[in-house]
């Protein structure tokens, strides 16, 4: 699992001092860069290589989903919590929400999309035949996930079946709102069995099962159409503090920035009281996500 820390992908950093939250460069400065500022970040992407252009603190998820059009893995919660964004990272499950592209130079990345080679992998049929899905969201990243544990698992224990305790730890940075956990484990165990355990279905399998397993599924969420704007918020890391400064005019003057706005009230000094963790402070408005994040 990723240890990166979400707080990797801000472009302002703050610091609590005399209980005041101070923004630190303030809204709109130019931020010194603590990850490599090169031209390009190249890796492979299953099995050719590719390189990024995107900023080098932008998430995995987002450049795959953005700029390499792979929109298989998921994005929901972009806090390392839900795991529909899963990829293999150098064979490891990796949540790409909470990856930092410049993190996966020279690194060999997997997505849902190249887990199918000239047939299905045994992991999405095993998923088809055991109905192991329903709204199919959530999807990309179990089979991600579980293709890891059955490949670890395998290479270490020859023969033996895990338990399904095993299973559900191993897939426990995965979460499914409809439910299918159960069929999800029964799926996960068959891969292991010489004689599969008996389907828990009756009837046809759904039509829609396979372009789930292989992250072909379209969703509303994975358009993108041209003419949009691009949202970004800023938001507090501190659950109590005082904002003192935010220079929101040169965050307008950014490359593609169309607007911005402070969600705090303005006072005689500063700005309006933090009270919680996760509170709105600013919002950005640009071209592109990039130049969203950027911005923020």
């Amino acid at each position: 699992m990723s240890t990166t820390n979400r707080r990797d992908f801000l472009k302002i950093s703050a610091t609590v001092s005399g209980g005041a939250l101070v923004a630190s460069p303030t809204l709109g400065d130019p931020l010194k860069p603590s990850a490599p500022q090169a031209s390009g970040i190249d890796f492979k992407l299953n099995g050719a290589p590719v390189q990024s252009r995107s900023a080098p603190k932008n998430s995995l998820a987002q450049v795959l989903r953005q700029e390499m059009g792979l929109t298989g893995t998921k994005t929901y919660c972009e806090s390392g919590v839900c795991g529909a964004c899963t990829v293999h990272v150098e064979g490891v499950a990796r949540h790409s929400c909470m990856l930092p592209v410049y993190k996966i130079t020279g690194s060999e990345v997997q997505t849902i999309e190249g887990l199918k080679k000239e047939s299905l992998h045994e992991v999405q049929q095993a998923f088809i035949d055991a109905d192991a899905l329903q709204c199919g969201f959530c999807t990309p990243g179990m089979v991600m996930s579980a293709a890891a544990f059955v490949r670890e698992h395998k290479e270490k224990f020859p023969g033996v079946v895990p338990a399904q305790g095993a299973i559900e730890v191993a897939m426990s940075g995965n979460l499914c709102r409809c439910g299918a956990q159960p069929k999800i484990f029964h799926a996960i165990e068959n891969c292991f069995r010489k004689t599969p355990l008996p389907s828990p279905i009756e009837g046809v399998l759904r039509q829609d099962a396979y372009e789930k397993v292989t992250g072909e599924a379209e969703y509303a969420f994975d358009y993108y159409p041209k003419g949009v704007l691009f949202v970004s918020v800023l938001r507090s890391t501190h659950a109590s503090g005082q904002v003192k400064s935010i220079d929101i005019q040169k965050v307008k003057a950014m490359p593609g920035v169309k607007g911005a706005m402070v969600y705090l009230p303005k006072l005689d000094k500063g700005y309006g009281k933090i009270r919680w963790v996760g509170q709105e402070i600013a919002a950005v408005a640009a071209e592109t996500q990039a130049q969203a994040d950027a911005a923020t």
